[in-house]
């Protein structure tokens, strides 16, 4: 019975840990951009590889929208209507669906810019118009895995 509880107690905890979910808030002073400073998220710490983000179009006195400088892993990533996520030159952005399973990056109208270094692996195949979703920038964009009916368009 107590082997029960523990093992119970240790897939609830592993369920809570995967369903993080992270919203952007942004606007830090001094940091108003920046990815890694947990004062700019929902929940005040920098999302991991098991936080699904969500990017919204904040106009709470400011503007700021995420620029990932640095190497980020991440659960899945929603971009809202009017929303940003830039990817700097010399930051990478990896979504893995490896252990979890991800729809990777869900576009909603609003725009990703990779100067960077965008990697999605073992994504999920999924239908419909959040398939669709529009790069700009100079960056690289690798995409390894099953998806097979999903639309990108790079622009330069």
């Amino acid at each position: 019975m107590k082997t029960l509880i523990i093992v119970l107690l240790s897939l609830l905890s592993t369920s809570a840990i995967a369903q993080t979910s992270a919203i952007w808030k942004g606007g830090t002073p001094g940091r108003e951009t920046s990815w890694n400073e947990a004062r700019n998220w929902s929940i005040y710490q920098v999302p991991d590889e098991n936080t699904e983000v969500i990017i919204k179009a904040l106009h709470t006195g400011h503007h700021a929208q995420p620029v990932i400088d640095g190497q980020v892993e991440v659960r899945s990533i929603e971009l809202q209507a009017g929303a940003t996520l830039t990817v700097s030159r010399g930051g990478s952005l990896l979504i893995d669906g490896e252990e979890q399973y991800t729809f990777g990056i869900v576009n909603y109208g609003g725009k990703l810019v990779n100067d960077g270094l965008i990697k999605l692996a073992h994504i999920e195949d999924f239908p419909g118009e959040s398939a669709k979703i529009s790069i700009e920038g100079n960056g690289i964009f690798i995409l390894d895995s099953t998806v097979t009916d999903t639309y990108f368009l790079v622009k330069n």
